[in-house]
């Protein structure tokens, strides 16, 4: 599988998350020439607009193919971590409210649906992408160690994906499943499983 890996600030991950933002800009320059297009290794001009005319005009250059694209929010080893499907990359003008008023051509990577999503909080809920969201939680920490698992939109998945995840931690993490109402936009914990290392003085450790 291919992945492009790009990191994002907070205000566009934010929004690729809750499924506003459905693209993702790159300025046309060398750097981004070399990831994104097949134009010749040999390019080496620094001259901006001569590169612009390059990339959006000769039928020459193609685009190359991701299969998925994973945004990083920040560079931490655990940052927050969204992969989504890549539908394609391509020149063109960006939207104003998803660039910063960006103006002229850029490279256009256009997002398909989320696929999984790593070391998120119970802070920043996903909304408009699935009915459930599969919480683990470090039984010795309410916050630092808490990330979504997955997202269903049925409850018996949700419990399924929930209950491998478990197995897999070791159990050192307990799970939620977060119910989220799109009509009035409230949370509600409908399932829970409690880590049996909880209440134990000696447990395990990882690097997690």
């Amino acid at each position: 599988m291919r992945t492009l890996n790009l990191t994002l600030k907070k205000k566009w991950f934010d929004m690729i998350l809750s499924g506003e933002k459905k693209e993702e800009y790159r300025e046309i320059k060398p750097y981004w020439c070399n990831r994104l297009t097949t134009l010749p290794s040999n390019w080496k001009s620094n001259d901006v607009e001569q590169l612009i005319c390059e990339v959006t005009d000769n039928e020459f250059v193609y685009f190359k193919t991701y299969d998925v694209v994973t945004f990083k929010n920040g560079y931490a080893k655990n940052a927050p971590t969204i992969t989504l499907k890549c539908e394609l990359i391509y020149t063109g003008k960006a939207k104003p409210e998803w660039s910063d008023n960006w103006q002229g051509n850029v490279f256009i990577i256009k997002l398909g649906n989320i696929i999984k999503t790593r070391f998120m909080t119970t802070e920043k809920p996903l909304r408009k992408t699935g009915s459930y969201i599969v919480i683990a939680k470090r039984w010795s920490s309410e916050q630092s160690h808490n990330y979504i698992v997955d997202l269903c939109s049925g409850i018996d998945t949700a419990k399924e994906i929930a209950e491998n995840e478990m197995r897999e931690r070791g159990g050192k993490y307990g799970m939620q499943i977060i119910a989220f109402r799109e009509d009035n936009n409230e949370q509600e914990i409908v399932f829970e499983i409690e880590s049996p290392y909880k209440n134990k003085v000696n447990i395990p450790t990882d690097n997690a």
